[in-house]
Protein backbone atom coordinates (compact mmCIF):
# COMPACT_ATOMS: atom_id res chain seq x y z
CA UNK A 1 0.00 0.00 0.00
CA UNK A 2 3.03 2.32 1.01
CA UNK A 3 4.50 1.35 -2.05
CA UNK A 4 1.57 2.44 -4.43
CA UNK A 5 0.42 5.79 -2.62
CA UNK A 6 4.01 7.54 -1.49
CA UNK A 7 6.21 7.56 -4.54
CA UNK A 8 9.68 6.80 -3.98
CA UNK A 9 12.48 8.57 -2.03
CA UNK A 10 14.63 11.07 -3.50
CA UNK A 11 18.23 12.39 -2.85
CA UNK A 12 18.81 16.09 -3.51
CA UNK A 13 21.92 17.75 -3.98
CA UNK A 14 22.79 20.79 -1.98
CA UNK A 15 26.05 22.68 -1.88
CA UNK A 16 27.26 23.02 1.35
CA UNK A 17 29.18 25.72 3.56
CA UNK A 18 32.48 23.49 3.08
CA UNK A 19 34.27 22.26 -0.21
CA UNK A 20 32.78 19.28 -1.97
CA UNK A 21 28.92 18.34 -1.79
CA UNK A 22 26.92 15.87 0.57
CA UNK A 23 23.71 14.03 0.11
CA UNK A 24 20.53 15.00 2.34
CA UNK A 25 17.37 12.76 1.82
CA UNK A 26 13.86 14.75 1.00
CA UNK A 27 10.71 14.70 3.36
CA UNK A 28 8.65 11.81 3.08
CA UNK A 29 5.52 12.27 1.00
CA UNK A 30 2.64 12.29 3.20
CA UNK A 31 -0.58 12.98 1.07
CA UNK A 32 -2.85 15.07 1.96
CA UNK A 33 -6.52 14.42 3.48
CA UNK A 34 -8.45 16.74 0.02
CA UNK A 35 -6.63 13.75 -1.46
CA UNK A 36 -8.03 10.67 0.77
CA UNK A 37 -11.18 12.11 0.89
CA UNK A 38 -11.37 12.56 -3.02
CA UNK A 39 -9.83 8.95 -3.39
CA UNK A 40 -12.77 7.44 -0.99
CA UNK A 41 -15.21 9.82 -3.20
CA UNK A 42 -14.52 8.30 -6.20
CA UNK A 43 -14.37 4.26 -4.88
CA UNK A 44 -17.99 5.47 -3.44
CA UNK A 45 -19.06 6.84 -7.08
CA UNK A 46 -17.59 3.77 -8.61
CA UNK A 47 -19.43 1.44 -6.52
CA UNK A 48 -22.38 3.15 -7.26
CA UNK A 49 -22.16 2.64 -10.92
CA UNK A 50 -21.24 -0.59 -10.38
CA UNK A 51 -24.45 -0.99 -8.02
CA UNK A 52 -26.27 0.77 -11.11
CA UNK A 53 -24.89 -1.40 -13.81
CA UNK A 54 -26.00 -4.26 -12.28
CA UNK A 55 -29.02 -3.82 -11.56
CA UNK A 56 -30.16 -2.35 -15.40
CA UNK A 57 -28.66 -5.68 -15.75
CA UNK A 58 -30.96 -7.43 -14.20
CA UNK A 59 -33.43 -5.65 -15.30
CA UNK A 60 -32.86 -6.32 -19.07
CA UNK A 61 -32.70 -10.00 -17.97
CA UNK A 62 -36.10 -9.66 -16.52
CA UNK A 63 -37.36 -7.95 -19.45
CA UNK A 64 -35.88 -10.30 -21.75
CA UNK A 65 -37.55 -13.75 -19.65
CA UNK A 66 -40.59 -11.93 -19.80
CA UNK A 67 -40.59 -11.50 -23.33
CA UNK A 68 -39.11 -14.85 -24.36
CA UNK A 69 -42.24 -16.40 -21.72
CA UNK A 70 -44.71 -14.33 -23.45
CA UNK A 71 -43.78 -15.30 -26.76
CA UNK A 72 -44.06 -19.31 -25.56
CA UNK A 73 -47.09 -18.45 -24.21
CA UNK A 74 -48.38 -16.99 -27.95
CA UNK A 75 -46.84 -19.96 -29.44
CA UNK A 76 -48.91 -22.29 -27.25
CA UNK A 77 -52.32 -20.95 -27.67
CA UNK A 78 -51.20 -20.74 -31.24
CA UNK A 79 -50.52 -24.22 -31.30
CA UNK A 80 -54.12 -25.10 -28.94
CA UNK A 81 -56.21 -23.08 -31.26
CA UNK A 82 -54.74 -25.27 -34.20
CA UNK A 83 -55.28 -28.18 -32.67
CA UNK A 84 -58.81 -27.79 -32.02
CA UNK A 85 -59.49 -26.45 -34.94
CA UNK A 86 -58.28 -29.86 -36.72
CA UNK A 87 -60.15 -31.34 -34.52
CA UNK A 88 -63.40 -29.54 -35.29
CA UNK A 89 -62.48 -30.46 -38.93
CA UNK A 90 -61.89 -33.98 -38.00
CA UNK A 91 -65.20 -34.67 -36.44
CA UNK A 92 -66.96 -32.73 -39.58
CA UNK A 93 -65.59 -35.22 -41.82
CA UNK A 94 -66.28 -37.81 -39.94
CA UNK A 95 -69.43 -36.62 -39.92
CA UNK A 96 -70.11 -36.36 -43.16
CA UNK A 97 -68.80 -39.55 -44.16
CA UNK A 98 -71.20 -41.14 -41.75
CA UNK A 99 -74.05 -39.73 -43.60
CA UNK A 100 -72.66 -40.64 -46.43
CA UNK A 101 -72.66 -44.35 -45.47
CA UNK A 102 -76.47 -43.76 -45.16
CA UNK A 103 -77.25 -42.37 -47.95
CA UNK A 104 -75.17 -45.13 -50.07
CA UNK A 105 -76.94 -47.41 -47.72
CA UNK A 106 -80.61 -46.54 -48.41
CA UNK A 107 -79.79 -45.77 -52.12
CA UNK A 108 -78.38 -49.63 -52.57
CA UNK A 109 -81.33 -50.93 -50.59
CA UNK A 110 -83.69 -48.64 -52.63
CA UNK A 111 -81.97 -49.77 -56.47
CA UNK A 112 -82.05 -53.87 -55.33
CA UNK A 113 -86.12 -53.22 -54.64
CA UNK A 114 -86.52 -51.26 -57.83
CA UNK A 115 -84.48 -53.91 -59.45
CA UNK A 116 -86.66 -56.73 -57.68
CA UNK A 117 -89.50 -55.68 -59.11
CA UNK A 118 -88.86 -54.89 -62.43
CA UNK A 119 -87.94 -58.68 -63.37
CA UNK A 120 -90.44 -59.47 -66.50
CA UNK A 121 -91.47 -62.61 -66.78
CA UNK A 122 -90.79 -65.04 -69.82
CA UNK A 123 -93.87 -64.51 -71.66
CA UNK A 124 -93.45 -60.70 -71.52
CA UNK A 125 -89.79 -60.86 -72.53
CA UNK A 126 -90.91 -62.66 -75.95
CA UNK A 127 -93.85 -60.12 -76.49
CA UNK A 128 -91.29 -57.62 -76.09
CA UNK A 129 -89.01 -59.37 -78.78
CA UNK A 130 -91.61 -60.45 -80.90
CA UNK A 131 -92.69 -56.56 -80.85
CA UNK A 132 -89.03 -55.39 -81.90
CA UNK A 133 -88.68 -58.17 -84.34
CA UNK A 134 -92.26 -56.16 -86.66
CA UNK A 135 -90.41 -53.09 -86.10
CA UNK A 136 -87.59 -54.08 -87.55
CA UNK A 137 -89.20 -56.17 -90.70
CA UNK A 138 -91.50 -52.46 -90.76
CA UNK A 139 -88.48 -50.51 -91.03
CA UNK A 140 -86.53 -52.55 -93.90
CA UNK A 141 -89.89 -52.89 -95.89
CA UNK A 142 -90.64 -49.37 -95.97
CA UNK A 143 -86.69 -48.54 -96.37
CA UNK A 144 -86.73 -50.91 -99.55
CA UNK A 145 -90.39 -49.42 -100.81
CA UNK A 146 -88.29 -45.64 -100.89
CA UNK A 147 -85.87 -46.80 -102.77
CA UNK A 148 -87.42 -48.83 -105.33
CA UNK A 149 -89.45 -45.26 -105.31
CA UNK A 150 -86.36 -42.97 -106.01
CA UNK A 151 -84.74 -45.45 -108.72
CA UNK A 152 -88.54 -45.08 -110.43
CA UNK A 153 -88.18 -41.90 -110.25
CA UNK A 154 -84.16 -41.71 -111.02
CA UNK A 155 -85.44 -43.42 -114.25
CA UNK A 156 -88.30 -41.46 -115.30
CA UNK A 157 -86.06 -38.10 -115.25
CA UNK A 158 -83.27 -39.84 -117.01
CA UNK A 159 -86.43 -40.58 -119.80
CA UNK A 160 -88.26 -37.67 -119.84
CA UNK A 161 -86.35 -35.04 -121.59
CA UNK A 162 -88.97 -31.94 -120.79
CA UNK A 163 -88.29 -32.88 -117.17
CA UNK A 164 -84.69 -32.57 -117.16
CA UNK A 165 -85.22 -29.30 -119.65
CA UNK A 166 -87.12 -27.89 -116.88
CA UNK A 167 -84.96 -29.06 -113.67
CA UNK A 168 -81.83 -27.27 -115.86
CA UNK A 169 -84.15 -24.13 -116.08
CA UNK A 170 -84.45 -24.10 -113.00
CA UNK A 171 -81.20 -24.98 -111.75
CA UNK A 172 -79.87 -22.10 -114.51
CA UNK A 173 -82.82 -19.36 -112.22
CA UNK A 174 -81.40 -20.55 -109.08
CA UNK A 175 -77.40 -20.24 -110.13
CA UNK A 176 -78.46 -16.30 -111.69
CA UNK A 177 -80.38 -16.09 -108.42
CA UNK A 178 -77.00 -16.93 -106.34
CA UNK A 179 -75.20 -14.54 -109.10
CA UNK A 180 -77.21 -11.56 -108.57
CA UNK A 181 -77.20 -12.00 -104.90
CA UNK A 182 -73.76 -12.42 -104.54
CA UNK A 183 -73.24 -9.68 -106.68
CA UNK A 184 -75.73 -7.27 -104.37
CA UNK A 185 -74.15 -8.62 -101.33
CA UNK A 186 -70.31 -7.62 -102.47
CA UNK A 187 -72.34 -3.79 -103.80
CA UNK A 188 -73.12 -3.76 -100.19
CA UNK A 189 -70.01 -4.49 -98.59
CA UNK A 190 -68.08 -2.49 -100.69
CA UNK A 191 -70.31 0.64 -100.79
CA UNK A 192 -70.37 -0.02 -96.39
CA UNK A 193 -66.47 -0.22 -96.82
CA UNK A 194 -66.66 2.97 -98.79
CA UNK A 195 -69.01 4.55 -96.32
CA UNK A 196 -66.78 3.48 -93.10
CA UNK A 197 -63.53 4.87 -94.53
CA UNK A 198 -65.22 8.09 -95.52
CA UNK A 199 -66.28 7.92 -91.89
CA UNK A 200 -62.72 7.05 -90.88
CA UNK A 201 -61.32 9.65 -93.19
CA UNK A 202 -63.62 12.30 -91.86
CA UNK A 203 -62.95 12.09 -88.34
CA UNK A 204 -59.53 11.81 -88.89
CA UNK A 205 -59.54 15.14 -90.49
CA UNK A 206 -61.87 16.23 -87.73
CA UNK A 207 -59.28 15.49 -85.53
CA UNK A 208 -56.30 17.47 -86.95
CA UNK A 209 -58.63 20.43 -87.34
CA UNK A 210 -59.24 20.26 -83.71
CA UNK A 211 -55.22 19.29 -82.32
CA UNK A 212 -54.13 22.36 -84.88
CA UNK A 213 -56.97 24.63 -83.31
CA UNK A 214 -55.84 23.35 -79.96
CA UNK A 215 -52.27 23.98 -80.92
CA UNK A 216 -53.01 27.44 -81.92
CA UNK A 217 -54.95 28.19 -78.90
CA UNK A 218 -52.02 26.71 -76.82
CA UNK A 219 -49.36 28.63 -78.70
CA UNK A 220 -51.56 32.30 -78.12
CA UNK A 221 -51.90 31.33 -74.75
CA UNK A 222 -48.40 30.74 -74.21
CA UNK A 223 -47.93 33.88 -76.42
CA UNK A 224 -50.23 35.69 -74.03
CA UNK A 225 -48.43 34.01 -70.57
CA UNK A 226 -44.86 34.95 -71.99
CA UNK A 227 -46.48 38.49 -72.95
CA UNK A 228 -47.77 39.08 -69.69
CA UNK A 229 -44.76 37.52 -68.25
CA UNK A 230 -42.49 40.08 -69.82
CA UNK A 231 -44.75 42.92 -68.57
CA UNK A 232 -44.63 42.04 -65.07
CA UNK A 233 -41.09 41.11 -65.64
CA UNK A 234 -40.18 44.64 -67.04
CA UNK A 235 -42.44 46.28 -64.10
CA UNK A 236 -40.51 44.55 -62.15
CA UNK A 237 -37.17 45.82 -63.45
CA UNK A 238 -38.08 49.32 -63.84
CA UNK A 239 -39.41 49.05 -60.09
CA UNK A 240 -36.10 47.68 -59.09
CA UNK A 241 -34.28 50.39 -61.58
CA UNK A 242 -36.57 53.27 -59.61
CA UNK A 243 -35.68 51.41 -56.19
CA UNK A 244 -31.91 51.39 -57.12
CA UNK A 245 -32.00 54.92 -58.16
CA UNK A 246 -33.84 55.96 -55.34
CA UNK A 247 -31.29 54.33 -52.65
CA UNK A 248 -28.66 55.84 -54.52
CA UNK A 249 -29.37 59.14 -54.62
CA UNK A 250 -30.58 58.96 -50.99
CA UNK A 251 -26.76 56.96 -50.09
CA UNK A 252 -25.31 60.31 -52.33
CA UNK A 253 -27.68 62.77 -50.16
CA UNK A 254 -26.60 60.69 -46.53
CA UNK A 255 -23.13 61.04 -47.95
CA UNK A 256 -23.19 64.84 -48.55
CA UNK A 257 -24.84 65.21 -45.33
CA UNK A 258 -22.28 62.97 -43.59
CA UNK A 259 -19.24 64.82 -45.42
CA UNK A 260 -20.65 68.47 -44.73
CA UNK A 261 -20.96 67.12 -40.86
CA UNK A 262 -17.12 66.00 -41.26
CA UNK A 263 -15.99 69.22 -42.46
CA UNK A 264 -18.13 71.63 -40.29
CA UNK A 265 -16.34 69.03 -37.47
CA UNK A 266 -13.21 69.43 -38.89
CA UNK A 267 -13.64 73.72 -39.27
CA UNK A 268 -14.80 73.52 -35.85
CA UNK A 269 -12.12 71.25 -34.50
CA UNK A 270 -9.40 73.60 -36.53
CA UNK A 271 -11.10 76.67 -34.51
CA UNK A 272 -10.87 75.68 -31.41
CA UNK A 273 -7.65 74.42 -31.97
CA UNK A 274 -6.64 77.89 -33.57
CA UNK A 275 -8.38 78.81 -30.28
CA UNK A 276 -6.70 77.40 -28.28
CA UNK A 277 -3.22 78.32 -29.58
CA UNK A 278 -4.24 82.12 -29.26
CA UNK A 279 -4.90 81.52 -25.62
CA UNK A 280 -1.86 79.34 -25.34
CA UNK A 281 0.49 82.23 -26.70
CA UNK A 282 -1.49 84.85 -25.09
CA UNK A 283 -1.01 83.12 -21.86
CA UNK A 284 2.74 82.81 -22.89
CA UNK A 285 2.94 86.37 -23.69
CA UNK A 286 1.26 87.26 -20.67
CA UNK A 287 4.00 84.67 -18.54
CA UNK A 288 7.15 86.37 -20.71
CA UNK A 289 6.08 89.97 -19.70
CA UNK A 290 5.29 89.31 -16.46
CA UNK A 291 8.75 87.36 -15.78
CA UNK A 292 10.22 90.08 -17.70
Amino acid sequence: MAATLYPPLRIRDIPGPQPGQFGVLEKAYRPHKNLVAQNRELEAIRETRDKQNREAKTELNKIQFDELSSTKAFHAEVRREVERRLNHTDHKLEERRERLRDLLATEEAQFLAETASSQESLSERIGKMRQKAKRIREEKESEHARLVQEKYDQRFRRDCAELRELQSKELDYELGNEHLWQMKEKFDRKKDHQAEEEFWTKLWYDDIAKKKEREDRDAQEAKAKSESMSKIIREQMQAIDADRGLQKSKRKEYSEAAWAQFRAQKDEQAAEFQEKLRKQEEQKRILDTVLT
